[in-house]
């Protein structure tokens, strides 16, 4: 673990997650899936859980990590078209490369207003649900990215993810699930995915950074026995933390933190 010289833990962000599940069947989950322009390549084309970091003036007032997840929820699920680029000035703030052009897409079909207060009806429920999982730090060497990327120069990098859980009804999962179908992507920044715990180990889906150990853990909770055939990036990491706090500025206490708002 990578700790500043007054021995706290040094990482980059502060960031939030969620996985949205459906209650009633925990192998079922609502994930993000990063595009093949993803500029950091080890990890376009994996899984990654819904959220953000705490960071850039939209945070600034967030407060806490569920604050931060609460925002993020809110502003990335979407079925409205079009889609401009992708906001990546958090991604060229991290890592102080250019501001990509990629875009995301979704079916060209105009929302209804039965579509929309589905959505909303989902956001609510997701929200509402929130339960904490717990923190993680995560930690990614070079050589991850070396492995995708030629000209990377990127080095070892250290996170931090709030880890969060939202088990959603069957009544709007099945919500989600229609508006997922009808749009194709409900995600204004990634790639929106349903899939199930069964899918990633049969097809092998890889998660980016380290958030394939997050989400074991979280199938683990449920005792599924596939979580042993888990598929895993090699050499990444992700501890779990013992310690969880209410507010970033009792995170900033006990994390050296080297991007915040």
């Amino acid at each position: 673990m990578i700790t500043a010289a007054d021995g706290r833990p040094e990482v980059q962000t502060l960031s939030a997650v969620c996985i949205t599940y459906r209650k009633s069947n925990p192998r079922d989950v609502f994930l993000d899936m990063k595009d093949a322009t993803y500029p950091k390549k080890a990890f376009a084309l994996k899984l990654l859980c819904m959220g953000g970091n705490w960071l850039g003036t939209a945070a600034a007032n967030d407060g806490s990590p569920k604050g931060t997840l609460i925002r993020e929820i809110k502003e990335e699920l979407s079925v409205k078209r079009p889609l401009g680029p992708v906001d990546d000035a958090e991604l060229a703030q991290i890592f102080g490369h250019a501001v990509s052009t990629r875009t995301v897409d979704r079916k060209n079909v105009d929302p209804s207003e039965g579509d929309l207060d589905d959505l909303e009806a989902v956001k609510r429920a997701i929200i509402d649900s929130l339960f904490h999982l717990g923190d993680y730090i995560e930690f990614v060497p070079r050589i991850v990215f070396d492995r995708a990327d030629p000209e990377n120069k990127t080095g070892d990098v250290q996170g931090f993810a709030s880890v969060w859980m939202a088990g959603l009804d069957d009544d709007v999962w099945a919500k989600l699930v229609r508006i997922q179908e009808k749009f194709g992507n409900l995600s204004s920044e990634s790639i929106s995915v349903i899939t199930s715990l069964d899918e990633i180990v049969a097809k092998r889906l890889e998660t980016g950074w380290s958030q394939d150990r997050i989400l074991r853990d979280f199938f683990r909770r449920f005792g599924f026995p596939e979580t042993d055939r888990f598929p895993l990036i090699p050499d990444v990491k992700a501890t779990r933390m013992d310690e969880s706090y209410t507010s970033y500025d009792e995170y900033m206490q006990h994390y050296s933190v080297v991007k915040h708002p």
